[in-house]
């Protein structure tokens, strides 16, 4: 199921019902247009329905797994459908082979619409982490800080010319970041970061860009 924006676009959607088969169906896309402020008048119905999507697909599986796994991609979360079960569904959604993939322009959105503990909530919940642009300082910082920092050996020489000649040196780690938060405000279109759970930051060049 895809949730999205387009320009100069209608809302069109499929309506699910429980006696449905979403097994057999191989895609339900909801498309609102992307115009000003239309988000206010379509956001309740694509809220509902992509809940409605959800609720179905937890309800087939059974409490065991999807079989073929089910994919509930929210483009423009915020603006177009924000779940508000949707920290325990990317909690538990990958026990029954739900993925859902929501896509915000800023984590700062997040904040926003929901309150602190479930824009943490939805965070932490995530498997994945994918950023194709920094859109605010404090995002850069703390995209830098996820990704980590590698060490640098300084090495240092004094020499000090008196009376006598005495010559002493020392050695330094400094810290530096993988990827200063400056790099992350201005990445190349078509390159991105992965961070996936339990690895290192990846460096993406996404095809077709």
């Amino acid at each position: 199921a895809v949730f999205t924006t387009v320009p100069q676009g209608r809302t069109f959607y499929y309506r699910v019902k429980r006696g449905d088969t979403v097994t057999g169906i191989a895609a339900r896309y909801a498309v609102a247009p992307a115009e000003p402020d239309a988000h206010l008048v379509f956001r309740p119905w694509t809220t509902l329905l992509a809940s409605e999507v959800a609720a179905v697909l937890r309800e087939q599986a059974h409490g065991d797994r999807l079989c073929p796994p089910a994919l509930l991609l929210l483009n423009e979360l915020v603006h177009v459908c924000p779940l508000p079960e949707l920290p325990g569904l990317l909690a538990d959604g990958r026990g029954h082979n739900i993925a859902t993939v929501a896509i915000v322009q800023d984590p700062a959105q997040l904040a926003a619409r929901y309150d602190k503990d479930e824009a943490k909530a939805i965070i932490a919940a995530a498997q994945h982490r994918l950023l194709l642009a920094a859109n605010g300082d404090e995002t850069a910082r703390e995209w830098s800080e996820l990704i980590g920092k590698y060490h640098i050996t300084r090495k240092s020489t004094t020499h000090k010319t008196a009376q006598m000649v005495a010559e002493s040196s020392s050695t330094s780690l400094e810290e530096r970041p993988i990827i200063a938060p400056s790099e992350l405000r201005h990445l190349p279109y078509g390159c991105g970061v992965l961070l996936p759970r339990g690895f290192p930051a990846m460096p993406l060049q996404l095809q077709g860009s």
